[in-house]
């Protein structure tokens, strides 16, 4: 009979410290995780005990990389992998790591795309245990060098940016957008290539590409073997039917200027609308430029309509007034 109750104790003892054991585990998720998972699952009867916590890490101020799970969930395991940028994400079976930022969860591959999360971010997730994120070092220099540089000469190269499609799992970019001169072919004029509403500025050693810029990506059907840069100025219709969002990538770069920024200061203000408004009245005199596909442009011409206005210092002025609006909702 004292066996049998010393099992029973022992019984009851188990399932107490696995019941203290799923509280432990449910107590690792925050109020705020838990208030993002139901908002995400829009199911506010869910508790802290139906998941199960696999690591939460802070990435940088106010960001966390979260991975959980629901318990007895039964997913099968699938193995994917998740590019972001030159960053590769493996992931051995669901669910997927997410981005926990104000409150809100975010797929992770939908927070690099957002701006949530950026390289630095992905660097120190790299860092992190129980995750599995490495740089994967696409580069195309020796293809540079071969088509350009020559022997002996001296050159620099940078890829600023790669570009994934639809499929992130694991395949090379899409295209690349490279920057590099070679110094025995240098080109240093100020040189212009206009796009909607920003323009391409290049100042600096600029050959054998003529904005300093190259596209390189895979052949095309109809286009040859092996690689290929492309110029944004010959290659400028082509590479804005064949490629999507890359003239956001453009934008985001040191040598875009954005329409309306008269005085070259790199940022609409007051001065620049101001500046518009003395040249409607004559005060000043607007400065016509060319770009290198012969597309004659001014800087004044905020909207892009192709004359300046007072319009142009309203569209400044609404531009001003947006941005103070998003810091301050922020």
């Amino acid at each position: 009979m004292k066996r049998v109750i010393s099992l029973i104790l022992v019984f009851i003892l188990l399932v107490l410290c696995a019941a203290v054991s799923v509280s432990a585990e449910g107590s690792d998720i925050s109020d705020e995780l838990m208030d993002a998972i139901r908002e995400l699952e829009n199911d506010e009867t869910l508790t802290k005990d139906d998941f199960s916590l696999w690591y939460s890490y802070e990435i940088s101020k106010d960001k966390y990389l979260v991975r959980y799970d629901r318990k007895l969930a039964g997913s099968p395991a699938v193995m994917c992998e998740i590019v972001m940028g030159e960053y590769k994400m493996t992931i051995g079976q669901p669910p997927i790591p997410m981005i926990l930022y104000n409150g809100k969860l975010y797929e992770t591959k939908v927070a690099y795309d957002e701006g949530i999360i950026d390289y630095d971010d992905l660097e120190v997730m790299s860092t992190f245990e129980k995750v599995s994120i490495e740089k994967i070092g696409w580069s195309y220099e020796e293809d540079f060098v071969k088509a350009y540089a020559g022997v002996g000469s001296e050159y620099s190269y940078e890829e600023v940016y790669h570009y994934y499609g639809g499929n992130y799992l694991g395949s090379s970019p899409d295209w690349v957008l490279a920057k590099g001169y070679v110094s025995d072919k240098e080109v240093s004029d100020t040189r212009y290539l206009k796009y909607d509403d920003f323009v391409l500025v290049c100042k600096e050693s600029t050959a054998p590409f003529t904005m300093g810029y190259g596209v390189f990506f895979t052949p095309w059907d109809g286009y040859g073997g092996g690689h290929c840069f492309y110029d944004l100025v010959s290659d400028f219709q082509l590479i804005a039917e064949r490629m999507d969002g890359f003239t956001d990538i453009l934008k985001e770069q040191d040598e875009a200027v954005e329409m309306g920024d008269c005085d070259g200061d790199d940022a609409l203000s007051v001065m620049d609308a101001t500046q518009i408004q003395r040249v409607v009245a004559n005060l000043d005199t607007a400065v016509k430029l060319t770009d290198e596909r012969g597309v004659e442009f001014y800087f004044e011409d905020a909207d892009s309509d192709g004359d300046i206005s007072v319009l142009d210092a309203t569209a400044i002025q609404m531009k001003l007034a947006k941005l103070e609006d998003t810091v301050t909702t922020e």
